[in-house]
């Protein structure tokens, strides 16, 4: 009885210890937008077509100027793989096509996660994505929700 109990107690943590991980790897990174933008929650496919350039407009007609971390910052791949359900490396491929084919360029991409929070403080239009556990107080942005 009391080894039943003991596996049925280590089961229940084990499924608390999976979902807490679960959920840290969901909160990797924050959207981030001007503090004027009216905007407050997107969906996960209208954030990709965003960061693809394949809307270029917010609601009140404003232009949309997106910003990408550089290729090999773990926060863009957490990005890349939870927003576009890519890896970094296809979305680089992406780009490659569209240059080649002359129909876009990609994103401007910043070094630091404080360069991506100054561009997007200093466009009204301007949206960007930052590592979860990064302070953003003292800038002049907000966080958006996340929808499915």
């Amino acid at each position: 009885m009391v080894k039943k109990f003991n596996l049925i107690i280590l089961a229940i943590g084990l499924i608390i210890q999976l979902s807490y991980v679960d959920a840290q790897e969901k909160e990797k990174f924050k959207i981030i937008v001007h503090e004027s933008n009216s905007i407050t929650k997107l969906s996960r496919k209208k954030l990709s077509r965003i960061f693809l350039k394949k809307e270029g407009q917010w609601k009140n007609g404003e232009k949309i100027t997106a910003v990408d971390l550089v290729e090999n910052s773990e926060i863009r791949e957490a990005f890349s793989r939870e927003i576009h359900g890519k890896n970094v490396s296809s979305i680089k491929a992406y780009w490659q096509k569209q240059i080649f084919t002359g129909r876009d360029v990609p994103l401007p991409e910043k070094l630091t996660e404080e360069e991506v929070i100054r561009y997007v403080q200093e466009n009204d239009g301007a949206i960007g994505y930052v590592a979860s556990a990064t302070p953003i107080e003292k800038y002049h942005v907000k966080v958006l929700g996340l929808e499915d």
